[in-house]
């Protein structure tokens, strides 16, 4: 989990901008600091290579919050997808 406001995927944006699917993939404009989600994912990524190699589920901050004791709370993961070219790209990518 990252900070949205969090400004180390801007230290890797013109990297991130090379990998980045247009908008018409993704439907989300390019933002700045960690307002992306796959900005957030790309600098964990290059950042803690080998424990982002070991994640095979990412929980977003409302999933997180509500995680500890509350048994009753579904929890919605965002899956990594073989097809999504955003992961494939970021798996391919990890640790270079």
């Amino acid at each position: 989990m990252l900070d949205y406001e969090f400004d180390g995927p801007d230290s890797l944006a013109d990297l991130y901008d090379q990998i980045r699917p247009d908008f018409a993939e993704t439907f989300s404009p390019r933002l700045p600091l960690g307002l992306n989600l796959g900005a957030q994912l790309f600098w964990q990524a290059r950042t803690f290579p080998a424990a982002f190699s070991r994640a095979d589920r990412l929980v977003t901050d409302p999933q997180y919050w509500a995680w500890p004791g509350h048994e009753a709370v579904r929890l919605d993961y965002i899956r990594l997808r073989v097809g999504s070219s955003v992961i494939a790209t970021l798996v391919t990518h990890a640790g270079h």
